[in-house]
């Protein structure tokens, strides 16, 4: 009887949740710092004054760019944290939660 209970139960997570949200925030911007470091070794740095701004133009353009495109893939973790901390009960057999963010929404 416990374990045909917990099979139609979703316990929350709220630590798991957490930490997924730390991935999203973070893996951005580790991306976006490794960006800069990269295009910073790769481009000779300048001795003019012109030369220092268009260098330092490049990498804040790309360690932007870097984080904007990988920001809008980590937000897609976001739902699977909020269903992380929800707690349900189903009638039926309960859907696994990877399934529940990726669409399939069966069992």
């Amino acid at each position: 009887m416990i374990d045909d209970q917990a099979t139609h139960r979703w316990e929350g997570r709220v630590w798991a949740s957490r930490i997924v949200r730390l991935v999203a925030f973070l893996v951005p911007v580790l991306a976006a710092v490794a960006a800069a470091i990269v295009v910073s070794r790769l481009l000779p740095r300048p001795d003019t004054g012109i030369g220092i701004v268009g260098w330092w133009a490049a990498l804040i353009g790309v360690a932007t760019a870097v984080m904007v495109g990988v920001d809008r893939l980590a937000r897609k973790l976001l739902p699977l944290a909020v269903l992380m901390r929800m707690t349900m009960i189903f009638p039926d057999d309960a859907p696994s939660r990877m399934k529940v963010v990726g669409g399939g929404g069966g069992g």
